[in-house]
């Protein structure tokens, strides 16, 4: 069998559904195949822009993505490469799936490895070459240069290799969409807890704290599911990563249980059905603690089909009860409909029935966010629903209220006190905006990359001081601060390890410039400006010196090789003119500025 290598060349990235095309697979049942042996049955070094495999040992892939489902056999993916281009690419290879156990990756060229990769959630987070969920490695192409990528995968959970292919170029956009969506998801999860949770505590209603806490254990699941909980809240602990996904989605079931029971009140409302919900409530418990003593393969099997019965008796019990409680049964219904719904695209995306896309890859997602979107609403629904009954109950006490007086006093109590308590709902609201507002506001004086403050606040805050210090006859000193050589970072670098250099810049300037009365700033780009009232020339050349030897002393590095960094520091301090305005000491300070680059950079020099 002959088989053409992926060609590279003028490509920015290559989607887990082309690369599939060129991927073989190689099971190895008891797990002892060695590299060795892998490297002699593919041949690798006899190739040339073609890779001939041996039939019987080497299989195309079938899926997209492989899929294996649950397997105790080691399986072996070989994916060859062609730069045929004359000119050199780095490219990030990724496997979008981080609940694989173990994950070896070998970067062979002509039948030497070149690069080895110990990854998979059983080992430290730390030991990844990118800070990401997902398992990522580097990978540079000469001109005309090929090369084979060996991927050796065992793990207890469904063996999917979903392998995708990105230039530096093409992985920043996708991650800045997929950030997007993840962060727009766990927001809306931690609004809805919230929102229901304040309810509760108002209300006192059952539904509403067995929604926060399905809410919560779910998201804690799906973040251990999507490897942003190894990534962020436990990355050193191995063992607790594995369980934590059994764990919570136990968790989740029991609450979710209970949230039925309780919303569809079924105690009161069908005895049989509430008799079934208890058993399936008592085996959610149940699987919290057997998921510390099964394995996870026939563990997860298990709850994901109970999971199944669980939103197929939830949609018939919504059924049941379509008529007899209103529209917020509707809300509930689809719920679960839709969380349904969505985990049957998901399954169709692994087991290649549909594309894999950030539509069917997040299905789960998108559908699990409709469902807490509606299971809240049906929750308010409910809550509006007897509120309105009460309401109702009220104006009929008062018809016979007109009959007896105490029964007339008693529907007034107990309508100040849902007046009291709308009162107290509704302060509480105004105290959320209120919050919410001083956020924003603080949100449009920062800028977001540095946390400095931004070019509007600077302009605001420094034609404050400048006309302070002009009615009080003190001095006024501006540093205009620019980073050396820093078009030059980001071409060499990349513009992400520019933020870096940024970042760390703009941390020494709020290390050293700590008065209260001081502003620093970004200016624009790579410049940074720090207002000082009161300061004199000396101060403010003691004040840059110091800013200019913290950010030379910088440990910065990229890909282990150190990147030096420096800046040049115009000063301009002088009482300000009672005629003048703020914008000649800033221009003062960038002629100072221009003159210190113009003298070779990385050093701080004051305006005459």
């Amino acid at each position: 069998m002959v088989h053409k290598r992926l060609d590279l060349a003028g490509i920015e990235s290559i989607s887990d559904q082309k690369v599939a095309e060129h991927l073989f697979y190689l099971e190895d049942q008891d797990g002892q195949a060695t590299l060795e042996e892998v490297l002699l049955s593919s041949m690798e070094w006899q190739s040339s822009e073609s890779v001939p495999l041996i039939e019987a040992l080497w299989k195309p892939v079938e899926h997209n993505p492989p899929n294996f489902g649950y397997s105790s056999s080691v399986y072996w993916f070989y994916l060859p490469l062609l730069n045929a281009a004359h000119y050199s690419s780095e490219w990030v290879v990724e496997i979008a799936y981080p609940v694989l156990d173990y994950v070896d990756l070998y970067v062979v060229r002509k039948g030497e490895v070149q690069s080895f990769y110990k990854l998979g959630d059983k080992q430290p987070f730390s030991n990844r070459v990118f800070d990401h969920r997902n398992f990522r490695i580097p990978v540079s192409l000469e001109p005309l240069d090929q090369v084979g990528i060996y991927i050796r995968v065992k793990t207890s959970s469904a063996v999917q290799v979903p392998v995708s292919l990105w230039t530096y170029g093409g992985l920043m956009k996708y991650d800045q969409l997929d950030s997007l969506i993840i962060g727009l998801y766990f927001g809306l999860l931690l609004v809805m807890a919230l929102y229901n949770g304040m309810i509760y505590l108002t209300v006192r209603q059952k539904s509403n704290l067995h929604y926060v806490l399905y809410v919560i254990c779910y998201g804690f699941f799906q973040a251990a599911l999507m490897g942003l909980a190894y990534q962020y809240i436990w990355p050193s602990s191995i063992h607790w990563n594995d369980q934590s996904i059994l764990f919570c989605l136990a968790l989740s079931l029991m609450f979710g249980t209970l949230f039925i029971r309780s919303y569809l009140n079924l105690n009161h409302k069908s005895p049989r059905m509430n008799r079934l919900y208890s058993v399936a409530t008592w085996i959610g418990g149940a699987f919290v603690g057997l998921s510390f003593v099964l394995s996870y393969d026939v563990m997860i099997r298990l709850m994901v089909s109970f999971s199944i019965v669980i939103c197929l008796g939830a949609m018939a019990g919504g059924l049941y009860l379509w008529r007899s409680i209103g529209r917020s049964i509707q809300y509930f219904t689809l719920a679960w409909l839709f969380l349904f719904f969505g985990g049957f695209i998901l399954a169709m995306n692994k087991f290649g029935v549909l594309p894999r896309n950030l539509l069917t890859e997040n299905a789960s997602l998108y559908g699990s966010a409709i469902q807490i979107i509606l299971l809240s609403m049906a929750l308010v629904e409910q809550l509006t629903m007897e509120r309105k009954k009460r309401f109702a109950a009220q104006q009929r006490a008062i018809v016979q209220e007109r009959l007896a007086r105490e029964a007339q006093e008693h529907a007034l109590t107990l309508q100040r006190q849902d007046n009291e308590r709308l009162e107290l709902r509704v302060q509480e609201r105004t105290a959320e905006l209120e919050s919410l507002n001083e956020r924003l506001k603080e949100l449009t004086i920062k800028d977001s990359l540095t946390g400095l403050y931004n070019r509007r606040h600077l302009d605001t805050k420094a034609e404050e001081e400048y006309k302070r210090a002009q009615r009080e006859r003190n001095p006024l000193a501006v540093l205009l601060i620019d980073l050396d050589h820093f078009k030059q970072i980001n071409d060499q670098y990349g513009h992400q390890f520019g933020d870096e250099c940024l970042i760390a810049a703009a941390k020494v300037l709020g290390d050293n410039v700590q008065r209260t009365s001081d502003t620093v700033a970004r200016y624009g780009g790579e410049e940074f400006v720090a207002i000082l009232p009161g300061a004199s020339k000396e101060k403010a050349r003691y004040l840059a010196e110091m800013i200019r030897l913290s950010i030379m002393s910088l440990n910065m590095s990229y890909e282990g090789k150190k990147v030096p960094l420096s800046v040049s520091i115009g000063i301009v301090s002088t009482v300000p003119k009672e005629a003048g305005r703020y914008e000649e000491l800033i221009k003062a300070a960038d002629e100072a500025l221009y003159q210190a680059k113009a003298e070779g950079r990385n050093r701080v020099l004051s305006a005459n």
